[in-house]
């Protein structure tokens, strides 16, 4: 079989059936809060950890992630989108949640979210 990127259709029992490959070797799954996840694996438990790139970056950053380790990126994310729910912004709320989306494209926030590995496209 080949992935969507080869053939450019879709193929969801693939993509079903590697997800239950890779889950039936979970040591501790996605509902754990992530710091017990991260710290299970630091004490010894299992072969990877599956995080976030922001964590494994925090992580070398710090000097957390010494000794033998390797970080794999895919070739492609998911992509976190903002979206603000106008029913759900009061008229009085409304300047303030204007004024904070555009403050997220300024100089000082684009910054601030590659200081700290968080990257916008």
């Amino acid at each position: 079989m080949k992935s969507e990127k080869q053939s450019g259709e879709p193929d969801q029992a693939r993509a079903l059936q590697m997800l239950q490959a890779v889950w039936k070797n979970v040591f501790v799954d996605a509902c754990v809060p992530h710091a017990r996840r991260r710290t299970t694996f630091e004490l010894g438990n299992g072969d990877a950890l599956i995080t976030y790139e922001l964590d494994g970056l925090l992580m070398k950053e710090s000097g957390e992630a010494d000794g033998d380790y390797c970080a794999c990126r895919p070739r492609s994310s998911a992509n976190i989108r903002l979206v603000v729910i106008d029913r759900n912004v009061t008229p009085e709320k409304r300047a303030i949640v204007d004024a904070f989306v555009q403050y997220l494209w300024t100089e000082e926030a684009q910054a601030a979210f590659v200081k700290y590995h968080f990257f916008i496209q």
